[in-house]
């Protein structure tokens, strides 16, 4: 049994989370210190949550891959990879430039 669907929206989620928890780290000292009381380094942290949250969802979400479209799942994760890369890359731009 395949579980492709299952695999890419765990690797979806899981990139989301963490340009999304990368972003806030940079922005909100707290909260970056909450990352490092975790683990001992907000790091650390960041891929104790990915490895979690990317086989939380792909074991515990069942999605049917009838009618599967390899195609069409690989442009989502690759777009979804692509946003956050540049949505991290922009953001560290301004980050490092004008903040």
């Amino acid at each position: 049994m395949t579980r492709v669907r299952s695999m890419n929206l765990a690797l979806i989620v899981t990139t989301i989370v963490v340009t999304l928890v990368t972003i806030f780290a940079e922005l909100l000292s707290g909260f970056k210190d909450f990352l490092k009381s975790i683990s001992g380094h907000h790091w650390t942290t960041k891929s104790w949550l990915s490895i979690i949250l990317f086989f939380g969802i792909y074991f515990f979400v069942k999605l049917s891959d009838k009618n599967l479209d390899i195609q069409k799942e690989t442009k989502k994760v690759i777009l979804v990879i692509l946003i956050s890369m540049l949505l991290l890359f922009a953001f560290f731009i301004w980050h490092y430039f004008f903040a």
